[in-house]
């Protein structure tokens, strides 16, 4: 086996943050090695570029490195400058089963160029190698998952700065004086999400029940959203004075399917509240 040391030997980069063993990868975003070539690689990216997990750790879970089945190498196991090419375990983990796969792996430090793996394909997919995370820093946050074009983080859905605020629409809303009309004001978004990409949904929550049976949808530009109670007077099978109000919003990406959680504004009081004093 050539050294990878030498120049003469090519030696392929893998870089992607997802396979830090912090990472838990989201939905179906899972990385798959089973295209990798028999070959030699060394990993490059800002949170871990070796193939062990920590020290006193046994196992890593299911769906972190950003796949199904990570593989590693247990404990400290990586090579002096000096012991040249070697070979180790490595295992490959699946619901606390440690090494439900087992594999060889060979290795080579070569001191300040860092240590080299020469890898084979795993046995199938979802299988991938995993880093340790050197920094101690998650790859990606909590809501965003990782983009393989650009190699960073990118937000799953646009981010509200705050929650949304409810009080009483304009006066040019109302039809007729049976009529309520409240205003229900969605928050701003992270200052790295375009306006234009976002769409929002918007439900009217009357006396802790739903007060409408379908979600209102709107685009990133439309702010404030309305909702009108009719006929609180003659109607006896109308609503009365004397009930809370409020709205939620949640927001998502126009290309993508993932949401945000529901913020829920403050209630609305809307009837006659009494004080004595």
């Amino acid at each position: 086996m050539s050294d990878p040391c030498s120049n003469t030997v090519p030696v392929t980069v893998l870089k992607d943050l997802r396979r830090s063993w912090k990472y838990s990868a989201p939905g179906r975003d899972h990385i798959c090695d089973a295209r990798l070539t028999r070959a030699w690689y060394r990993f490059e990216d800002e949170v871990g570029n070796k193939l062990t997990i920590p020290v006193g750790d046994d196992c890593i879970s299911v769906g972190k490195c950003g796949t199904t089945v990570p593989v590693n190498i247990h404990k400290d196991n990586n090579p002096s400058e000096q012991d040249g090419i070697v070979s180790r375990r490595a295992c490959g983990e699946y619901f606390r089963l440690c090494c439900l796969i087992e594999y060889t792996i060979c290795l080579r430090n070569c001191g300040t160029k860092g240590i080299y793996y020469y890898l084979s394909p795993p046995f199938g997919c979802p299988i991938s190698y995993c880093t340790e995370n050197t920094l101690n820093q998650e790859p990606c946050k909590n809501g965003q998952t990782f983009n393989q074009q650009t190699n960073e983080c990118e937000d799953m859905y646009p981010r509200m700065t705050g929650y949304p605020t409810i009080g009483l629409g304009s006066t040019a809303e109302i039809t007729n004086r049976k009529t309520i009309v409240f205003q229900c004001t969605i928050p701003e978004v992270n200052q790295l999400t375009s306006t234009n990409e976002a769409q929002y949904e918007v439900q009217w929550i009357l006396d802790d029940k739903d007060a409408q049976p379908n979600t209102q949808r709107v685009t990133g530009n439309q702010k404030k959203v309305i909702t009108i109670i009719k006929d609180l007077f003659n109607n006896p099978t109308a609503i009365k004075l004397g009930f809370n109000i409020k709205c939620q919003v949640r927001s998502s990406f126009k290309n993508k399917n993932t949401s945000s959680s529901w913020r829920a504004s403050n209630g609305f009081y809307a009837g006659l509240s009494v004080s004595l004093k």
